[in-house]
């Protein structure tokens, strides 16, 4: 990390722990208030992610949100996509769903929320699969939070009765 006296004196500032690409993604959104569309998929997920962990690093919450909000965005049409097609979800989806109960950034809980609120429709069907499976038993935490998000669900419906 660089000396911010230094950096002050020479009106330059040094983003040596960031990409070239996370740098011009950070510039791009200040200059026009909007996440840059570099690609489709997995880069424009991969874009997303990286927009969140910048806004919160440099403490840019416009930035941060829409990176948040791509990534709901995204959760979502993965958790639908896992309905249609079942044992065909991309596995490297699951390896960074499995990742995300990890984030502490702000705005991390909302994320995780939006999750367990895209699988509670599908848990029939989703807890039927082996990578759902193996997702729940390499994180318990997720199993913990996804049971109880269950468990509210059928207590509210059972107190509609």
């Amino acid at each position: 990390m660089s000396d911010p006296t230094q950096e002050a004196e020479s009106r330059t500032i040094n983003l040596d722990d960031d990409t070239a690409d996370g740098v011009n993604l950070l510039l791009e959104f200040l200059y026009t208030l909007q996440i840059p569309t570099w690609g489709s998929g997995t880069v424009a997920f991969a874009t997303a992610e990286r927009a969140f962990f910048l806004g919160d690093k440099y403490g840019v919450p416009s930035l941060r949100d829409a990176g948040l909000s791509k990534l709901k965005e995204y959760v979502t049409n993965v958790t639908e996509a896992w309905v249609k097609y079942g044992a065909g979800v991309n596995v490297s989806w699951v390896n960074w769903f499995d990742g995300v109960w990890s984030w502490d950034q702000e705005g991390s809980g909302a994320l995780r929320e939006t999750i367990i609120s895209a699988l509670l429709p599908i848990s029939k069907t989703v807890i039927e699969l082996v990578e759902f499976q193996d997702l729940v038993w390499k994180n318990r935490d997720f199993g913990l939070a996804f049971m109880r998000a269950i468990t509210a669900e059928r207590l509210v419906r059972v107190s509609e009765w």
